[in-house]
């Protein structure tokens, strides 16, 4: 089965369609240090391509119902010709679909009704939510017990205060957020999105004053890994201002409490630089190395060797209660 990216999508499909786009793909698969810093640009160039689903046309047929059923939802589209783009975060990676699709001539009359079956692949899902950058859907990698993290259950991303009316749609509709929790300072917010539920903590990030290692921080960083133990709360998207710090710290803590290998930790994160807000403090390719020098003693901090023993046990210590990461991991790996 090919895994290379496919925008377009000619039904019955054999093979798995990916969700990235070539660069992510590329960098993805590279073990090249310097890939980023060759490929350095300030913007969004995360973004899956949105695929085009194509069948074969039906005589008489001037209309084509649609219905895609997932484990993560039910969704239905309408056309009046043999195809259909749809929206990249309509999809999660590493799941099956079911997609039936009915033809209907001029009197309403049914055709034809035909049901294929689609697989997407196991790739970082990244997806541009209008007016938002750097966000992305944690769910697909691999973790404890060869378990995956569930996708559609936790997002990251950048700032929600520019995000336009389509933006919105997608957020609340398409992705079904129900909470945001939002790691910035009090003076950094403005007014909270109307339909969801938002959490202000101001998270910590990397190591030293405003570190997850420091005492000041604690009940912060309690309060924020617990958050996740609330079956409620879900779906949950996160974010600082860039989605890359603060939110960064708290991906990396979650994903090796769930097993994340380290290498897909450290793509995860490095993620962020193909996006404008993750590179918004930066002028050239030289800041990445600066990013690195912040979460590289964070990474040395635990034993990555271990790291999702050394990750649990020091969050542990902070007082997070063990029945708390076990719920943790419940709700999210499967």
């Amino acid at each position: 089965m090919s895994s290379s990216p496919v925008s377009r999508v000619n039904l019955p499909f054999r093979g798995k369609c990916s969700l990235e786009n070539d660069l992510v793909t590329s960098f993805w698969k590279s073990d090249n240090p310097d890939f980023l810093k060759q490929h350095f640009e300030k913007r969004d160039r995360y973004a899956a391509p949105d695929p085009l689903f194509v069948w074969e046309k039906q005589e008489d047929a001037v209309c084509y119902e649609i219905e895609i059923h997932s484990e993560q939802g039910n969704y239905s589209f309408v056309s009046d010709s043999a195809s259909l783009r749809l929206p990249a975060t309509f999809f999660h990676s590493a799941s099956r679909y079911e997609i039936e699709i009915v033809a209907f001539d001029w009197h309403g009359r049914l055709l034809r009704k035909t049901c294929y079956l689609f697989e997407t692949d196991d790739v970082a899902h990244c997806f541009q939510i209008e007016g938002v950058s750097n966000t992305r859907d944690l769910g697909g990698r691999v973790g404890l017990n060869k378990k995956r993290i569930r996708s559609g259950m936790v997002y990251r991303g950048g700032k929600l205060d520019d995000i336009s009316v389509n933006g919105t749609k997608t957020f609340r509709s398409t992705l079904s957020i129900h909470t945001v929790l939002d790691l910035r300072n009090q003076e950094e917010r403005k007014k909270a999105m109307e339909g969801v539920t938002t959490i202000s903590n101001p998270g910590p990030f990397y190591l030293g004053q405003n570190g997850i290692d420091s005492p000041l921080m604690k009940d912060a960083l309690v309060k924020e890994i617990s958050f996740f133990a609330d079956p409620h709360a879900y779906p949950i998207y996160f974010h600082c201002a860039l989605g890359r710090d603060r939110t960064g710290t708290l991906a990396f803590l979650l994903e090796a409490l769930l097993g994340v290998s380290l290498r897909d930790i450290r793509k995860d994160y490095d993620l962020s630089l193909f996006s404008s807000a993750g590179t918004f403090d930066g002028n050239d390719a030289s800041m990445i190395e600066t990013v690195h020098h912040s979460f590289d003693p964070m990474l040395a901090f635990f034993d990555t060797a271990n790291l999702t023993k050394s990750v649990t046990t020091f969050l542990l210590r902070q007082g997070i209660q063990k029945k708390t990461i076990s719920k943790i991991r419940d709700l999210l790996l499967h």
